[in-house]
């Protein structure tokens, strides 16, 4: 039973001689331990310099936002608690029906 090795891949070739009566008959069987491994979802087939891509990109668009929101925070922090207000009257004006 000739068998060879690849790294990660195990495949062995099986050869039998069967007779059936009138003559002998030869099956090759090919037992591929390999297929399961082919047939496995590749959705991690990914390299390492596109992740880190990705990674780079979420990291600016992080810091990016930290920029627009202490932006934000500087012209519009005076006025957080008035705009706190300015909503709740609105909901419970909404709630009386006086809107």
């Amino acid at each position: 039973m000739p068998s060879w090795s690849v790294p990660g891949v195990s495949v062995e070739r099986h050869v039998e001689t069967v007779s059936t009566g009138r003559e002998p008959v030869t099956r090759h069987k090919t037992f591929d331990v390999a297929a399961p491994v082919r047939d496995m979802d590749r959705r991690a087939d990914i390299e390492v310099e596109t992740l880190l891509k990705i990674v780079l990109v979420l990291v600016v668009v992080w810091i990016g936002l930290e920029i627009v929101e202490s932006i934000i925070d500087f012209v519009f922090g005076p006025f957080k608690s008035v705009f706190g207000l300015i909503i709740i009257v609105v909901i419970v004006l909404w709630l009386l029906d006086r809107i």
